[in-house]
Parts: structure tokens; C-alpha cells; sequence
């Protein structure tokens, strides 16, 4: 699949570092023009949460879960807008942005321009 001009979504249950560190399995989807043009559904047996301290745990999730999509269409359609108008702040450049969603709500942690160019895309975590 050419995914020029696509925004590049990975999303899982639970705290976004699993995805960061690839300790966890995770959604990847595809959006252009607020449209879902691909994605791949993983089957997420565990997440990562808080734990005591600073640290965070794997934990397993129930099988509803686990099958259950990372983010709702609402999601989707609002992350991709929100890298959308990240990414013309930045003048176009391609990004790597971090984020959580709580509900359908986006809230940023960070965005960076990408470093190495690999790709036409932009990711949001």
C-alpha cells in the first residue's frame, strides 16, 4: 500500500509506552480526508498500566477486551485531524506526535518533527 499522504495511527489499551517499547500488541490504522483507509486489529492479550512507584505493569486483559479496537471512529476522525493541524504548524513537516485519547477526547503529550525521513507519514501514538 503507497501511504503518501496518509496519517499513520497505532493505538492500544492502556499507557502508550507499551507501544514506544514494543511490549505490547497495538491497532494500526490508516486515515486521509477524515476516511479510514486501512487498518489492522490486533488481538491485545495485555497492557500496560501504572504500577506502584513509578513503574509500569503488564496486565492481562479480558478477552472482550482484547479483540475490542484501541479507538472508536469518533477517535480516529479526531486524531487525525488533530495531526493534520499539528503538522501545518509545523509547516507540513512530518511528524511523530504522542497522545492519549479519553473517550473521543485527544489530548497531546509531545510532538517532534521526524528525524529520519522514512516515509510520507504522519504517526500518532
Amino acid at each position: 500500500m503507497d501511504t503518501a499522504g496518509l496519517v499513520h495511527i497505532q493505538a492500544t489499551h492502556g499507557h502508550g509506552e507499551g507501544i514506544v517499547e514494543s511490549r505490547v500488541p497495538f491497532d494500526s490504522y490508516y486515515m486521509s480526508g477524515g476516511h479510514l483507509v486501512s487498518s489492522t486489529i490486533a488481538h491485545k492479550p495485555v497492557r500496560l498500566r501504572k504500577g506502584e512507584g513509578s513503574g509500569l505493569d503488564i496486565v492481562t486483559n479480558s478477552e472482550t477486551l482484547a479483540e475490542k479496537p484501541a479507538l472508536s471512529p469518533k477517535a480516529l476522525t479526531a486524531m487525525q485531524r488533530t495531526a493534520e493541524e499539528i503538522e501545518g504548524a509545523f509547516g507540513g513537516k512530518e511528524m511523530d506526535i504522542e497522545g492519549i485519547v479519553i473517550g473521543d477526547q485527544v489530548y497531546i503529550v509531545q510532538a517532534r518533527p521526524l528525524v529520519a525521513k522514512k516515509t510520507d507519514e504522519t504517526f500518532l501514538y
